[in-house]
C-alpha cells in the first residue's frame, strides 16, 4: 500500500477523524505527533479497514484446511450439486480442483454472492473470508501517509 493509499483509507476511516494531525493544522510535539499516530492505527484495525481481499489461488485442500473438513466437504459437495446446471459454477469447481481459484478476485467475489441454495449466507460469507488478508501498516507508515514525504510527487 503507498502512503498515498493508506492516506485516502484514512481519510475513509470514521474511526480515524479525531485523530488525524496533517501539515496543515497547528503544529504539535513529536511525542503528541507519535501518539497521533498509534490512535490513527488503532482505529484502522478497529474498524476493519486493514482486512482486504487479496488474491489468493485455492485448492480443494485449502477449501477443507482453511473452513474445517466438515464444512469445507459440505460447500464442496453442494459446488458439486450445483455445477450440474450451472457452467460456470463447474468451470469454478475445476479449477478449486486444479489448485488455481482466485478466490479474492473480484469476478469469484461476484460470483460467490450469486450461488443459489442450498449454499447458505454464512457459507458464502466463509468462503470470501479466505481470501482476506491484513494489511501491514506502522504507526510510521501513518506518520508518511499523513504528513509525507510521498516520494516523486
Amino acid at each position: 500500500m503507498t502512503p498515498r493509499e493508506l492516506q485516502a483509507l484514512i481519510l475513509a476511516t470514521p474511526e480515524c477523524a479525531l485523530h488525524i494531525h496533517t501539515p496543515d493544522m497547528p503544529k504539535i510535539g513529536a511525542e503528541e505527533a507519535r501518539a497521533k499516530d498509534q490512535a490513527v492505527l488503532g482505529a484502522l484495525v478497529d474498524s476493519g479497514a486493514l482486512m482486504q481481499p487479496s488474491p489468493r489461488k485455492i485448492g480443494v485442500g485449502d477449501l477443507l484446511g482453511d473452513l474445517g473438513v466438515q464444512t469445507g466437504t459440505v460447500i464442496y459437495q453442494k459446488l458439486v450439486t450445483i455445477s450440474a446446471s450451472d457452467l460456470a459454477v463447474e468451470l469454478a469447481l475445476s479449477m478449486l480442483k486444479a489448485g488455481t481459484l482466485d478466490i479474492g478476485h473480484h469476478e469469484t467475489v461476484a460470483a460467490i454472492d450469486a450461488l443459489p441454495e442450498p449454499i447458505t449466507a454464512e457459507e458464502k460469507a466463509a468462503m470470501k473470508a479466505m481470501a482476506i488478508q491484513h494489511v501491514h501498516v506502522s504507526a510510521a507508515d501513518v506518520s508518511i501517509a499523513l504528513r509525507g514525504p510521498w516520494g516523486s510527487e
